[in-house]
Formats: structure tokens, sequence, C-alpha cells
């Protein structure tokens, strides 16, 4: 399976999960719909899911283009149930909550050919723990050694996103021999240093893990058992 980096960060976010068969699930809609629909090259039969974490625009932008096409949209941030689940085709997409200034949820999903894979972002923290699992896509928005204590927008960064100490207290908390990959999105360019965020995981991860930073553009193969 590929995993593809649409966009990531606060201009928006999208990433496609497509299976060997072709079949497709797009994780956010914070994109112009036609952007993603160029990167199916238009091709929209294969799509068997939207996945949406919250109503920010920058998750959301063209959920409402693909509600309209029929095709089934996972954007119940604003439901009272703290866990749903969905079966989209092939895979099978766990929600859980997350802490954020809108209401705002986190996705497990899974399918044979990845095992399976922890999708989180725009949360402060997560208290859920996931046994064994094979891939993680997950927000490193900040690096508190970083920030200007008179930035006007300071309460916005630290609040509702993940920093950097806290994405690595989840992948080690995390971590198993079944871990194979942890992917970093939704990132502060100007509030991090990649190349500190990217060294600083991989000693927590272990030689063993495949540590990436995710950029549009991307292609990632992910496998069950890549050992």
């Amino acid at each position: 399976m590929n995993l593809k980096i649409v966009g990531t960060g606060s201009s928006g976010n999208c990433y496609l999960l497509v299976a060997d068969n072709g079949e497709t699930l797009i994780v956010e809609a914070g994109l112009p719909y036609k952007k993603i629909l160029k990167e199916l090259d238009f091709n929209v039969k294969n799509i068997v899911g939207v996945l949406v974490s919250h109503s920010h625009l920058d998750h959301s932008k063209s959920a409402n283009e693909f509600k309209n096409m029929g095709i089934l949209v996972f954007d119940t941030y604003d439901s009272k149930l703290e866990k749903q689940v969905r079966i989209y085709g092939n895979f099978t997409i766990h929600s859980f909550k997350l802490i954020h200034d809108v209401p705002c949820i986190g996705f497990y999903i899974l399918h044979e050919e990845i095992g399976s894979m922890v999708y989180l972002t725009d949360t402060e923290y997560c208290k859920y723990r996931f046994p064994k699992v094979n891939h993680i896509l997950i927000e490193a928005n900040y690096d508190n050694r970083m920030i200007d204590a008179n930035h006007p927008a300071k309460e916005h960064i630290l609040r509702g996103h993940m920093e950097l100490q806290t994405t690595k207290q989840f992948v080690l908390a995390n971590k198993s021999n079944s871990l194979q990959n942890v992917i970093l999105c939704h990132m502060s360019e100007k509030n991090m240093n990649l190349n500190v965020m990217e060294q600083e995981v991989k000693k927590i991860a272990g030689h063993r893990v495949e540590v990436s930073i995710a950029k549009p553009g991307m292609s990632l193969e992910l496998r069950r058992f890549p050992f």
C-alpha cells in the first residue's frame, strides 16, 4: 500500500492510502477538491471513504464536495460517542477523541496490507495506547525551545497542538517489535527544526523503525511485515 502526502500543515492536510488494487482511503480533506482529485488522476471510483478529523478548513475544506458525490465521509468529531467504527471497503476505521480547541478525533486504521496505522493530529496529547501498531502518522507541530515568549499567537500554538516531547512520548509508549514507520506531519516550520525533530524521534523509535518527515508529493510504501 502507498501512503501519498498531498498536503500537510496549516496550508492544508490530505493523505491518501492507496491499496494494491487501487482502493483509496482519503485521510483529511483540507485542500481544494480539484487538487485532491488531480492526485487521483480524476478517478473517483476507487475512493471508498474520506476521514476528517475536525472542522477547521485545513482539514475539512472539500469534505462537502465528496459528500455531494455520494462518497462516505467520516466526520463524526461532533458526536457524543467516545468511539465509533466504520468499514470502508477493506479498511476498518476506529475513531478516538483528541484534545483541540474544537471537537477533534484521531483514527486507528486497519487493513490487511498494512496491519494497523494510527493517525493523530491537532491535539495536545493522546490518552490512548495502541499495542503492536505497525505505522504511526503523527503531528509534531512545534518545539517548546523555539517558541518566542512574546509571540502574539503563542497561546494558539501551545493549545491544541502536539509538542515535540509529547510526540516522542507517544512514540515511546506505542513502541514494539511491530512498529515499522513513524511519519511526522503537521509541522510548524517557524517553531520546529525539522532535522532536530527527525533525529530526536529516531533515537526514541530505534534503528528498526523508519522515521520520515511528511512533505507534499512524498509517497511511502507501507507493508505489514517488512522485516
